[in-house]
């Protein structure tokens, strides 16, 4: 099975990784030049959530994105595309060296063009990952994505020191058919055996589990499936557990990797996907969405836990969840509900939506109507404010499903505290949902002085999965640790409610009734089975 090559990146101030390395040198906008340039992982940005409501934690961010080679189409917009301040593409937009006299490529910092021609295989080493005896070679990208992506960023948060049973791992990742599965079915069915190997059966939750094999980590390992909202499903309930102190580390991961035959059929039966091949969030005329792979990882720790020789990259103050999935219809998008994610985050944050905050990050995937219901409801909640700039990372990347929120973290990490604003990408005229609107699509800046180094995420998944995440440039004070106090004794849980539905019956009552009364005509009895056939 041929693995995808993938597209790296970097974001600018951040120092690399060195142990995976290609033969590209690269002179970047802001001097200097990479030489040897590695996998490209970011020291990226930690995070916290408030008091009571969310979680401190910190986050070292790895990412890995798909060459556009493999999509066949020039029309492709990755994060290799050179923006100007505007957010239009630069002239001299492609692979090839950036200049660094080059005044126009002064203006752009997080969509530099880097790296796109070493593939996975050349960086992926798979005796790396201790699975006990099962060797990763054997496994589908999607395992070996988020095997590669969680083991760099735990080496890059310094292997922090915990108690296996308080190490967890929540990811989110779509429960279609990877490649190697579809592959392995098709073999079965019509030749009774596959060469693939079995494991990639379980690839829905199988590579969480095994990524926590991987680093030594017996605590809660699983995937979660919100669909587009996955990312920000999975840090929000990895904080829940060190807000609980259930774990004291968790890794939140993301991945993308199903089947692409599989992904773009459903795509375009939903009518979503685009027929030029081109993402365009908040422009006119843009026609649906690209879908890309990837994956990313975090580490996340409390930040009380932390001390000063920790680096700490940033600060989640809230992340809020809403789902509104029986209000139009299961793939309708709804303001409201989005706002009520909205809302959730900002009140457990302790922060004002009309002033606290200096850029935006949208779901925005370049669907007509997602992207209109997005912007009003967006508009709508932070009303009060003027000119608060709002990109999309889609389109650069396209849309990396369950991955995108991840990838769009680490966008923000880099902006709040590098304090720069990253210019969106607008390939045509911005849609007319701007006029009149707090909100203006974000150009190459510096983070404007009079606002905190805030920033906040939204990501909408299909089924009505809402979630917003709020992140806050770490300040860098430490409050002195107290002594953690002694466990309780877990309350006892009450049950205080049932719902039953069996067959036609819905409710306990009715159930009960059809048990306890049986109807009076008994059903007719099923038909003999068939003779089973004998074989000469």
């Amino acid at each position: 099975m041929s693995k995808a090559k993938l597209e790296y990146i970097w974001l600018d101030g951040y120092k690399p990784t060195q142990s995976l390395r290609s033969k590209t040198k690269v002179e970047t906008d802001f001097g200097g030049t990479l030489e040897d340039c590695p996998e490209w992982a970011f020291d990226g940005s930690s995070t916290e959530q408030a008091e009571g409501n969310a979680s401190d934690c910190l986050l070292k961010p790895v990412a890995l994105f798909p060459d556009p080679d493999k999509v066949g189409t020039d029309n492709w917009l990755v994060m290799s595309e050179v923006l100007n301040a505007d957010g239009t593409p630069h002239e001299s937009s492609g692979r090839a060296t950036i200049d660094d006299d080059d005044d126009g490529l002064r203006e752009m910092r997080l969509t530099q063009l880097l790296h796109a021609g070493t593939g996975f295989d050349e960086v992926f080493d798979p005796g790396a990952h201790d699975l006990d005896g099962l060797n990763a070679a054997d496994l589908d990208p999607v395992f070996q994505w988020l095997l590669h992506a969680g083991r760099e960023a735990w080496r890059e948060a310094g292997q922090p020191k915990a108690r296996k049973s308080r190490i967890g791992v929540i990811a989110g990742n779509l429960g279609y058919p990877s490649r190697a599965l579809s592959d392995f079915a098709a073999d079965i069915w019509l030749e009774g055996t596959s060469p693939i190997h079995p494991q990639n059966r379980f690839n829905t939750g199988g590579p969480a589990r095994l990524l926590a094999r991987a680093l030594g980590a017996s605590g809660p390992a699983f995937a979660l499936d919100a669909a587009c909202a996955s990312s920000l499903y999975a840090i929000k309930l990895a904080c829940d557990r060190l807000q609980d102190r259930s774990l004291d580390i968790t890794i939140a991961a993301a991945v993308n990797g199903a089947d692409n035959l599989i992904l773009h059929q459903g795509f375009s039966a939903l009518n979503a996907l685009s027929p030029t091949g081109r993402s365009r969030p908040f422009v006119e005329g843009a026609d649906g969405l690209v879908p890309a792979e990837g994956a990313a990882a975090i580490v996340l720790k409390r930040l009380s836990d932390c001390d000063l020789a920790d680096r700490v990259f940033g600060v989640i103050r809230g992340i809020g969840l809403s789902n509104d999935g029986r209000r139009k219809s299961l793939l309708a998008p709804d303001g409201d509900g989005q706002r009520e994610a909205m809302a959730a985050a900002w009140a457990g944050s302790g922060l004002n939506p009309a002033r606290d905050i200096g850029l935006l990050e949208a779901h925005a995937t370049g669907t007509r109507t997602g992207d209109a219901v997005e912007l009003a409801a967006t508009a709508q909640h932070f009303a009060g404010l003027e000119d608060l700039p709002i990109g999309s990372l889609k389109g650069n990347l396209g849309h990396l499903i369950t991955a995108a929120g991840m990838a769009s973290l680490i966008k923000l990490t880099y902006a709040v505290n590098e304090g720069v604003i990253p210019p969106t990408r607008l390939d045509g005229d911005a849609i007319s949902g701007f006029n009149g609107s707090p909100l203006t699509p974000a150009r190459q800046g510096q983070w404007p002085q009079d606002r905190p180094r805030i920033a906040a995420l939204s990501n909408f998944g299909f089924g009505g999965n809402n979630a917003h995440l709020i992140l806050a440039a770490d300040d860098g004070q430490r409050a002195r640790k107290k002594p953690a106090k002694a466990s309780q004794k877990p309350s006892h849980i009450a049950i205080t409610a049932t719902g039953l539905s069996l067959g036609p019956d819905r409710g306990i009552a009715a159930v009960m009734q059809r048990l306890m009364r049986p109807p009076k005509d008994p059903p007719r009895p099923l038909p003999p089975p068939p003779p089973h056939p004998t074989h000469p």
